[in-house]
């Protein structure tokens, strides 16, 4: 079973001053309430948190509060109104997607500083993300997690897959060398960057044609054979 199936849910929502902690920037879900924490049975100083449970301490989605660009950086606030001994201090995560697990920023960050500039991953980007904010209290046992609903919108910079380039040379010879070769030439092959596709042409040869002068001395000739054969 994992360290953290087995849970006890602390008390009902109550005002921010009995919160010990609270994320309030981005403007969590919450907002000025957060419940008690999530007590977890066992001992909390053997695990770290995990970054994917519980989900956003059970506060439904709401309309995003903060329009980001991926590979910018975020400023996060949080409110710590009761000290406790913290280990492994606050841990910053972000969801792209529903079906996805959270992604941890930045963890181990003292809590006593109430706030930390993180950067988000530069070619990860969504219209429904969600920032999490996780601190972990030693002295009663629990979790205290605030979610921010928030757009990362993709960046002008993001690293896209290489275009591809068709390109083709061609080299002819001229018709009456390749007539009298009997072979056709293949164009040479142009080779560009990795990603580049080559394109090879074929140059047939033409047909050579008589003169009007030769066609005519050939039929006088003709002629002249039939007329022999006959007189004989």
């Amino acid at each position: 079973m994992h360290p953290f199936a087995a849970v006890l849910v602390a008390s009902a929502a109550v005002s921010l001053v009995y919160s010990h902690a609270v994320l309030i920037g981005p403007k969590s879900r919450e907002g000025m309430d957060i419940g008690d924490g999530i007590k977890y049975v066992g001992n909390i100083t053997r695990y770290a948190p995990d970054p994917s449970f519980p989900m956003c301490a059970g506060f439904p989605a709401a309309a995003p509060v903060q329009t980001y660009t991926a590979g910018s950086k975020l400023d996060i606030k949080w409110s710590v109104t009761i000290p406790h001994t913290s280990d492994p201090g606050v841990t910053i995560s972000i969801q792209y997607q529903p079906s996805e697990e959270f992604m941890v920023l930045g963890s181990g960050i003292d809590d006593a500083l109430t706030q930390a500039s993180i950067q988000l991953p530069p070619n990860k980007s969504s219209t429904s993300a969600v920032l999490r904010f996780m601190w972990q209290s030693k002295d009663d046992g629990g979790f205290y997690i605030g979610c921010s609903d928030i757009v990362v919108n993709p960046s002008k910079d993001a690293v896209v897959g290489p275009s591809t380039i068709t390109a083709s040379i061609i080299t002819t010879e001229s018709p009456a060398k390749m007539a009298a070769t009997g072979t056709s030439k293949s164009a040479s092959t142009a080779t560009g960057p990795a990603g580049m596709a080559s394109v090879s042409a074929v140059v047939k040869p033409t047909l050579s044609v008589k003169s009007g002068s030769e066609c005519t001395a050939v039929v006088v000739a003709a002629w002249l054979i039939l007329v022999v054969s006959v007189s004989l």
